[in-house]
């Protein structure tokens, strides 16, 4: 990846996260954690110091009858992609059963 550094990762006891810019490589089990009552478990692979302000992935583990998120809306598009289990999506106040391997996609208005 020409003319980008290589950003350091660093533990500050819940696992990875960048500490600068650039690019890195991290293994989803490796990266830093974070756990919500409400909202599951997850990773955002970025920190603080190394936010992401146009693309994201984010790794969420949900645990029965419990939400993602609050409701709200994007700038941007935002995608959904179901590894196991299955999930309720509200959209504009349509829900639709997703499955695991479905994807969803919304694009900006």
């Amino acid at each position: 990846m020409g003319g980008v550094s290589e950003a350091p990762l660093e533990d500050a006891g819940a696992g990875l996260a960048p500490t600068g810019n650039g690019w890195f490589v991290v293994n989803v089990r490796d990266t830093e954690w974070m756990t919500s009552q409400s909202f599951g478990s997850g990773c955002m692979f970025e920190s603080r110091d190394d936010s992401c302000p146009q693309f994201g992935i984010n790794v969420s583990v949900l645990e029965p009858g419990r939400p993602n998120c609050l409701y709200h809306s994007e700038e941007a598009q935002e995608a959904f992609l179901v590894l196991s289990g299955e999930c309720k999506l509200l959209v504009e106040g349509e829900e639709r059963e997703l499955k695991a391997r479905e994807t969803a996609r919304a694009s900006s208005s």
